[in-house]
């Protein structure tokens, strides 16, 4: 009998470290979103595709390639996540309000941001189509 108290006590204490080193290491999904937004806006173009799944994409230097050109172009300049909704244990939509400057103004879009668990781990989802900003309601421009 106390072989067996010491067992299941043993057990209930590893699995209590297990799920506590587990959830220390793991980002949450608005932390993963907050980070490649703050990767964009730095032009740390290889830290935001580590954080996103992209399906427009055939290769990952293809991607930091157009990354690269389009931040270039119409570069994201701030962000404010604005609003954040679990649909479900593995997937979380952010509305976010983004800055992007353009030609000397200031573009203000309110769009809305996936994030995906993949394989136990966050990632901006961006499917096929991309983000088409002209989707999107400008809420600003100055």
């Amino acid at each position: 009998m106390k072989k067996k108290i010491i067992f299941v006590s043993t057990l209930i204490l590893f699995f209590f470290i297990y799920n506590l080193v587990l959830v220390s290491e793991n980002e949450s999904a608005n932390d993963v979103l907050e980070n490649s937004l703050e990767a964009l806006v730095n032009y740390d173009i290889e830290t935001y595709v580590e954080n996103a799944e992209i399906e427009w994409s055939e290769s990952k230097s293809e991607t930091i390639k157009e990354l690269y050109s389009l931040q270039e172009d119409f570069p994201l300049v701030d962000y404010e996540i604005l609003e954040e909704e679990k649909i479900s244990d593995d997937q979380y939509t952010f509305q976010v309000r983004t800055r992007y400057e353009k030609d000397g103004a200031m573009d203000i879009f309110e769009e809305p941001f996936q994030v995906i668990d993949m394989d136990g781990k966050w990632k901006v989802f961006i499917s096929e189509e991309g983000l088409d900003l002209d989707e999107y309601e400008l809420v600003e421009t100055k």
